[in-house]
Order: structure tokens, then sequence, then C-alpha cells
């Protein structure tokens, strides 16, 4: 991309106001800190330095700038969130750069949700659209969750693929096409309605497929898990929900795909599914973006009432507010919606309680059992102090202390046993890397074009001993800028070059202590180089090359002398 509009949108963007949207920052000195939105902590270890546009966390090691934050936040590539930013900031895009290339797993995966659609509305998916007529699903959800069909006899989509170029060996990583144990190529989906799995940024990365008869099994089927879908890390629905969560302040979890799109239908648009039934910690720290609300509405059968339980800790431990509301046993939104209508559901959303509640009517069956009544509340406990603040922890420890009859100090005293064991500080097992003094120099140098080319000029990579600083001037070798390489290189260079800054002070404004580095690096490189061509000579026997490179060394160490010295 064209580097001047990089820059330009870089310094339209503010930084600290952006990321605030997803994360409730407050100022600690010249930067800003809050809660992690990529790992949950329970002390505050992300910083945003809004003077040198970068972010950092301590805790995990997430950093970058703020192209690298919408890629991670909204699941998009580099062009694709440079974009993003302008057009949100009212900076026209040219049109060159809109054209830019595709990954061909994206542009398979794309391809195919365009495909499966169209089938759908076709005379060949006739019993598909009929069925979603059956479930009462309308044309207008049909379209906002691109439900589509994938036909049954297993090469279709495959052949019309290939008639556009797409390789099936792409088919085959896009998880849209396997190899049997023949060796055969055929369809991954066959004979399914097709759910599109979206990113929150809107890119399709996966595939859900629900058989048309429950005879057939299994019902659901799911694309494999990829370098780009972990079905872990999303939420179904998400991208057509997140503007309602955050204009309603909450997230309406539910079990199915139908669930979802029942609920938009009848006017809950902040509603979404984990693609399982239980939340995942990836999946609160997803929603934790948009809201710190959420309200499980589960069946309340067995399997629901247990996603319930495993999906409370880890909702609290990011640090949302968590409210239950179980249907009754064998209903889900879907049925409730189909039997009463929008009212239904809302009826037993009014109905919603917070976790304490919750759990504490499940301890109060066991109130004639002290030691099963004890079992239960040190649950509840277990629960409190995941909790991040320490404010809303102390005030559901009072609730708890006037439910249960025990006195708050002996609840405290338990629940502090817990708080060690939680996992909620935990660091990441990230690659600690030892930043050496040309890394640093080196970060603070990118942040000046006319350096950076007369860098690229001079040296190559090999010119550097530390493989950190060789990879970052790999980067500026091949011609990427400071933000490219800030938003697109590894995860260890992009938290490397964040400490760098964050250390460095205000070094990249000193342009003439950077350019006598420069020139003590080429005195490094010319000394270097000499001393080679000295060794290859005194082994040739050639005294009078040797001599030569001798008193060039020699010249260099003079002119070095009182700077630093060589190395």
């Amino acid at each position: 991309m064209n580097r001047d509009f990089i820059e330009r949108v870089r310094e339209t963007v503010d930084i600290v106001e952006y990321i605030g949207r997803y994360v409730d920052l407050k100022k600690s000195g010249k930067s800003y800190r809050g809660l992690c939105p990529f790992h949950q902590e329970k002390t505050p270890s992300f910083y945003v330095d809004p003077d040198k546009g970068v972010y950092h966390c301590f805790g995990c090691g997430a950093s970058g700038n703020i192209f690298r934050f919408v890629m991670d936040i909204e699941g998009l590539s580099f062009r694709e969130a440079v974009i993003k930013l302008a057009r949100e900031y009212g900076i026209e895009v040219p049109s060159r750069e809109v054209e830019g290339k595709t990954s061909p797993v994206y542009a398979a995966l794309r391809f195919a949700s365009d495909y499966y659609h169209e089938i759908l509305m076709s005379p060949h998916g006739r019993d598909a659209y009929r069925y979603l007529m059956k479930r009462k699903i309308g044309p207008r959800a049909i379209s906002s969750f691109k439900i589509g069909y994938a036909p049954s006899d297993g090469k279709s989509f495959i052949t019309k693929a290939m008639t556009k170029n797409f390789d099936r060996g792409t088919l085959i990583q896009a998880g849209l096409a396997r190899k049997t144990e023949s060796g055969t190529i055929i369809d991954y989906f066959r004979g399914r309605l097709i759910f599109p799995i979206f990113t929150p940024g809107g890119n399709v990365i996966a595939f859900g497929g629900r058989a048309l008869s429950d005879e057939v099994q299994p019902k659901y089927l799911n694309s494999p898990d990829s370098e780009i879908f972990k079905k872990g890390n999303i939420l179904f629905g998400l991208f057509q929900a997140k503007s309602s969560i955050r204009m309603k302040g909450i997230a309406i979890v539910v079990e199915g795909y139908f669930d979802v799109i029942k609920m938009h239908q009848a006017g809950f648009q902040n509603t979404v599914a984990p693609m399982g039934t239980a939340l995942t910690e990836n999946q609160v720290l997803v929603l934790r973006r948009y809201t710190k609300n959420v309200l499980l509405l589960y069946d309340g059968d067995e399997a629901g009432r247990k996603a319930v339980e495993r999906s409370i800790p880890i909702a609290l431990r990011a640090g949302l507010n968590v409210k239950i509301s179980l249907l009754p046993e064998g209903e889900d939104p879907d049925s409730i919606i189909d039997k009463f209508g929008p009212e239904g559901i809302r009826s037993y959303m009014d109905r919603q309680v917070d976790f304490l509640e919750y759990q504490f009517r499940e301890a109060e069956k066991f109130r004639e059992s002290p030691s099963e009544f004890s079992e239960a509340i040190k649950g509840i406990l277990e629960n409190i102090f995941m909790i991040p603040d320490g404010i809303t922890r102390d005030a559901y420890l009072n609730r708890l202390s006037e439910l249960s009859r025990i006195p708050v100090d002996s609840l405290r005293n338990q629940g502090l046993k817990f708080s060690g064991e939680t996992g909620i500080n935990k660091k990441s097992k990230r690659r600690e890397v030892k930043l050496t003094a040309d890394f640093i120099v080196l970060v603070n140098i990118l942040r000046h074009k006319e350096l950076v080319e007369i860098m690229s000029d001079l040296f190559n990579e090999e010119d550097f001993d530390d493989p950190l600083t060789r990879e970052l001037f790999r980067g500026v070798k091949q011609g990427l800028g400071y933000e490219e390489i800030m938003a697109s290189g590894s995860e260890v260079l992009r938290s490397s070059i964040t400490e760098a800054l964050l250390r460095s002070g205000n070094l990249h404004e000193n342009l003439a202590l950077l350019e006598e580095k420069i020139r003590l690096w080429k005195y490094r490189k010319d000394y270097r180089d000499a001393k080679r061509l000295f060794e290859d000579a005194r082994k040739m026997g050639d005294r009078e090359r040797m001599d030569f490179y001798l008193k060039k060394m020699y010249e260099i160490k003079k002119k070095l002398r009182g700077k630093g010295g060589l190395f």
C-alpha cells in the first residue's frame, strides 16, 4: 500500500480513543492503562502510549500499533484494517488501494459462501428453502445470515470452484473439501444447510452445516479447525450482533444457530452463540470488547445447566457481569418464540438473575446437609474471587453473607484461599528476548523514512549480530515501512519493537544521534570487511594487501576513538 496513505491514516486516528472503545483506559503517567482485551487478568497490565502510537501488554506480550489492534479485534488483514480506519475517519481511499490481493483461502471461503447461498435460492435448494420456511426462518434472516445449501452429490462445489481457478490444496486448506481413503477429493459439506461463520469484521472463515433430517448424524457439522478458524475463538452471529450489543449494552448468549437467528428475527439482535455449548475464555474476551454485561439464556436441562456452571467463572474472570435465565427443560429460544412469539421469550429474559442468586438457589437445596451446603458455598466463593474489581467482589461477599447467614469475615478468609489458585494473573509463556542496543536504535530509526532509505542502501541483514535485529532489518530490506512491520511482523518482533520504543524515551526525536549511530555502524561494517579481507590476504601470504587492510583497520579505529568503539 502507499506509504503516505498509511501514514495519513495513522496520524488521523487517536489510538487512545479508538482502543478506548474496547478497553476501559485510565491515565497512568504519560500512558493509559486497562485490562488487556487479549487475555484474562485481574490487575491491568495493558498500556497505550499515545505519543509513540503503540500498545503493549506486560502480561501476555500483545503489542502493536493501531492497525494491528484493528486486525486482531476485527479479524481483518492489514490492508482491510487501514481501509476500515480511513473510511471511519473520513479519509478518501484511493481506488487502487481497495483492490489489493486476497489470500486464496479467504477468497475460496468467500466464493463458497456466495455459491452455497445461490444454490439455496435456486431450484436446486428448493427442499432446503422449504425446511427453513417450516422452521419459520424468513427471507430477511436468510439474507442477513447468508444461509446457504450444499448439494448432496459431493462434487458440485469442487467442480464449480475449479472453474474459478481454485486448486484442490486451497479447498482442503479452507475446510471446503476433503480427501477420502481412496484418495478422491470430495465436498466437505453435502446435503446440508450452510451457516457462514463470520469474523467480527465480516470475513467468512468457516461454515456450520445442519442436516435437513434429525435422523442424519451428526446433526451439525462444523468446518475443521485451521490456522484461521478456531471454534473456541468465534461467536456465531457476532458480526450481525455487534452494533446492537454496543447500543443495548448487553449480549444475550444462546446455544444454537437457529436460536440466534430466531432471536434476531424477534427483535433481539444483540444475540450470539458459542461454537459449542459453554463459553470459552477467548469468546468472553471477544464479548468484553463490546459490552461488560452478558445474559446466558440457556435450556434448563442438565446440559444447559452444566454449560451455565462452566461459563460463569470464565465470564467473571474476564470482568463481565453475568446474568442467567434458564428456559423450561426441553425448550430453547427457537421453540419459545415459535409458540409464544417475542413476548414469550421476553418474559423469560425479564426473570433473569445474577450469578450469585442463581447459584445460591442451587446451594439452598443442600441447606439441610451442612457438609454439602458448605461445598456449594465454597463453589460460589470461588466464583466471587474470580471477579477482578475489588469493590464488586466485596459487594457480592456482603450479599452472600446476608443470604447464607455466614459472617462476611469467614467468607472472605475462605475466599482468599482461592484467590491464588484461579490463574487470573497467569503470564503467558511468551519467549523472553533480550533487546540489544542495535535493535533499540534501529527501531527508532524506523520512524524516519530518510534514515531508513540510507540504512537500506548501506547495510545488509548479515551486518547485524543478534537474530531479532536481523529479522527487523529483513523487513527494511523488503521495503516494509514502520507501520507495516508493526502490524504484520511476528508476535515476538512486535512485542520487542514496542518494548524498545517504551524503553528508549524520546530517542526517535534525536535525529542527530540516530545519524551518528548509522555512521558508527558503517565504520563497524567497514572494519569487519577490512578484517575479513586482511585474513584472506594473510592466508594467501600477500604482504602488500595485508599492510593495506591493516592500515585501513587502524584508520577506522582512530576515527572511532572516543565514540563508543566498534562493537
